[in-house]
């Protein structure tokens, strides 16, 4: 499609999209006359696949499932072979929980492009997702064979690695993915995390720092830091993250309980203790760890402890 007529293409669509997500259609204004050129354009452009794609998956993304079917079966009908087309459609019916016909739709991407791996990797989504997750990490493993690039994939084959307890290769996996995509703090604060389990303290203290680095507003790279330092018996250090973290978001509990522990354990300093362990308390007036630990505080003040 040369630029002229894909410039044109688009103002179509342009044009078309608000009428459809709205239902709506413009005032008729007075003597105002659809000239014959106009016309041409309709005509020319109403059996195009293309402007049913684009229509059906600016649908889609707005929710209009029901209009977004309807324009992608037409650029299929136009088009049977419309790989895009059929794997839009499979998103559609998945967002509608219309599993077997999303499952359909993805496996015939599939058919029609051995190599096409969104269709494998939007098919492993389904498989998850109606619990078939072994199933799902083979077809992951094969959209990632197709393209070593896909980010999406390699990040859920390192999640359900971490899921099923094999942290080794969920490392391998996300460091694949630091090189594909070196700005993304999420994927540092995943990847510290990981080697954390895994007791690699050092790798995963740089992992948390380079999270905080590039992301430094997120309060959960602080915490898990803290977490990691405490463990490390970097006590200080472990207590100016706790904090950190807390000012960014002041309702965790587990933050709480853990400087009251520091504070209690570490340092004997019972009235920081006590002010943490309330704190937590606050936070979930059900915890009988908070509750037990802030009445063990208060027997040490007193002087029966």
């Amino acid at each position: 499609m040369n630029i002229k007529r894909r410039t044109l293409l688009l103002l179509i669509i342009s044009i078309l999209i608000p009428i459809l997500l709205t239902g709506c259609f413009p005032k008729k204004r007075r003597n105002v006359r659809t000239s014959q050129t106009d016309l041409d354009i309709k005509s020319q452009y109403k059996n195009s696949p293309e402007v049913h794609y684009q229509l059906g998956s600016v649908a889609g993304h707005n929710g209009k499932f029901e209009l977004a079917e309807k324009e992608l079966k037409k650029a299929i009908d136009l088009d049977p072979k419309y790989v895009d087309a059929y794997n839009n459609l499979g998103l559609v019916y998945s967002h509608q929980e219309k599993w077997d016909k999303a499952k359909i739709c993805f496996e015939k991407t599939i058919d029609i492009d051995t190599k096409y791996a969104e269709g494998y990797y939007n098919l492993v989504i389904l498989k998850i997702k109606t619990n078939h997750q072994t199933e799902g990490l083979e077809l992951l493993n094969k959209a990632i064979e197709i393209d070593p690039k896909h980010t999406r994939a390699l990040f859920d084959v390192a999640r359900i690695y971490e899921a099923q307890g094999k942290i080794g290769q969920a490392i391998s996996s996300y460091l694949k993915l630091t090189e594909l995509t070196p700005k993304n703090a999420y994927l540092y604060y995943r990847l510290g995390w990981a080697y954390f389990q895994r007791g690699l303290i050092d790798a995963s203290y740089e992992a948390f720092k380079k999270s905080i680095e590039l992301s430094p507003d997120q309060y959960e790279p602080y915490y898990k830091l803290a977490v990691v330092l405490q463990n490390a018996g970097r006590v200080s250090e472990s207590i100016e993250m706790y904090k950190k973290s807390l000012e960014l978001y002041d309702k965790n509990f587990e933050a709480y309980m853990n400087l009251g522990d520091i504070y209690f354990y570490e340092k004997s300093d019972l009235r920081e203790a006590l002010f943490n362990y309330r704190k937590a308390l606050e936070l979930n007036p059900d915890s009988k760890v908070a509750s037990q630990m802030l009445e063990e505080v208060l027997r040490k003040m007193n002087g029966q402890g």
